[in-house]
């Protein structure tokens, strides 16, 4: 009787805690979920995935769901148990993510999820990459400013160069192999993953540059002979979808520095016409810059105007147009006894092709290493004076406003040379490679220029090729 009266008593209390174990097997959760929680260094564009146990009940879900910081964004299902949050505007850089999904939502079946669930990533920071070391079988590291951090990014066979895409996700770059050539690799900066991506035998390539929309991968191509002397240096492109090749400057010419426009144009240099040459990726010709010079330029970030280098003569106080003009020109016998001097200006060439403009507008100097400003509103680039009075052996860092007014000095340094300048994708500083060019067994550095005020901070010794990633 007891145990009959113990049993009726305990009923149901067991119905209770088996309805509440079949509820818990049967109510929704949260199955899984990205980025995972206590993720880093991700990009500031990364989107929130999760996935359910079963299908669910889309408005209660999305009403549930919230972010901190918070930003604007797109949550798309992909089916009834996923679902996808994509941040409209960047994640803030350095900052930690809280994602949250209140409890309470439904099922299809109209069971609720009973937890909430929360976890956290962190958004890195823009990082400088660079080369490193100069004096030795070199590789890709990146630097976090603020902490101090550094990370190598490639492993192996000694780096010639790289290149990051646009979203800084993956960085290309030309490696040396055992045949005298060097090969085509892509690392994923997030896994650390890299995979060759052309094997190009005996022969040499490098320059990489990866198209804005990441489908193209733009090299040069040293071509092996065999031991026999040759200076065939051809432009190449790589379908980054489908791994084609193709040529894309003249078969056995002299071409160089492949850049792409930000307007999708790949722009490289032609030595034996003497000109940078535009071109679509369907091998297309789109405009012809004329040029004696050869050396690296910038595009405005609108893809409006090309800027490069070009050498000028200058004879006492006239100036003498482009190398390419001097070429025809007769020896004029009023100028036998003047000093000739070989100058650099900077160029300003319309994209359409149309006539350059000398942003220089002066005599006896070097321009050159142009960089334009994110906002389009400054272009950096290194001078030397080359009169008696105000000679230096090194080249100073200036600023002046696209159309060459508005001239300013970053540096005074006078035996430094700075090369290789890059602006910080928020204009806040400007990298830049310094050389001692009054001890030349100095090893380079890799320095940081405030705009605003000139203020001048060391990075990295006996490193080179310095790059932001975003």
């Amino acid at each position: 009787m007891r145990n009959r009266r113990w049993l009726l008593l305990a009923l149901p209390l067991l119905l209770a805690v088996a309805l509440a174990a079949g509820y818990a097997r049967l109510a929704p959760r949260l199955a899984a979920f990205a980025p995972e929680a206590g993720a880093a260094d991700l990009a500031p564009q990364t989107a929130v995935a999760l996935e359910f146990s079963q299908p669910m009940e889309p408005g209660s879900v999305e009403e549930r769901f919230s972010a901190s910081p918070e930003v604007s964004g797109e949550l798309e299902w992909t089916d009834e148990r996923r679902l996808t949050f994509t941040p409209a505007s960047p994640w803030p850089r350095g900052t930690q993510v809280t994602i949250r999904l209140a409890a309470g939502a439904r099922s299809t079946l109209g069971l609720r999820l009973g937890d909430g669930y929360s976890w956290q990533f962190t958004i890195r920071r823009v990082q400088l990459a660079y080369l490193w070391p100069a004096d030795g079988p070199a590789q890709v590291y990146a630097l976090d400013m603020e902490s101090g951090n550094v990370r190598q990014l490639t492993a192996g066979s000694a780096v010639l160069d790289f290149d990051a895409a646009a979203d800084g996700e993956h960085i290309y770059y030309a490696a040396r192999n055992g045949r005298g050539g060097a090969d085509l690799y892509v690392v994923q900066r997030a896994t650390e993953s890299s995979a060759m991506l052309l094997d190009c035998g005996a022969d040499l390539c490098a320059g990489v540059q990866v198209s804005p929309d990441g489908g193209w991968l733009a090299y040069t191509r040293l071509l092996d002979r065999g031991g026999l002397s040759s200076e065939a240096l051809e432009v190449w492109l790589l379908d980054l979808n489908s791994g084609e090749t193709q040529r894309i400057s003249p078969e056995d010419g002299r071409a160089r520095l492949p850049q792409w426009s930000p307007l999708g144009g790949l722009l490289y240099y032609d030595a034996d016409d003497l000109a940078y040459q535009l071109m679509g990726t369907d091998g297309a010709a789109l405009a012809r810059f004329p040029n004696g010079t050869g050396e690296q330029g910038a595009w405005s970030p609108e893809g409006e105007f090309f800027v490069a280098p070009e050498l000028f003569v200058q004879l006492t106080e006239t100036l003498q147009g482009p190398i390419g003009e001097l070429a025809n020109q007769p020896d004029d016998p009023e100028n036998e006894d003047r000093v000739q001097v070989l100058t650099s200006h900077l160029l300003r060439y319309p994209a359409d092709g149309g006539a350059y403009r000398d942003l220089t507008l002066a005599d006896v100097l070097e321009d050159t290493a142009p960089a334009w400003s994110p906002d389009g509103l400054w272009l950096a680039f290194a001078r030397r004076y080359l009169d008696e009075d105000r000679f230096t052996t090194g080249r100073q860092v200036w600023l002046m406003r696209p159309d060459g007014s508005e001239l300013r000095a970053l540096t005074n340094s006078p035996e430094n040379r700075h090369a290789a300048l890059v602006w910080h994708p928020e204009g806040t500083w400007l990298a830049a490679v310094r050389f001692n060019a009054a001890a030349l067994t100095l090893p380079p550095e890799i320095v940081l220029i405030q705009p605003g005020t000139g203020e001048v901070l060391q990075l990295v010794s006996n490193a080179y090729s310095p790059q932001w990633l975003p």
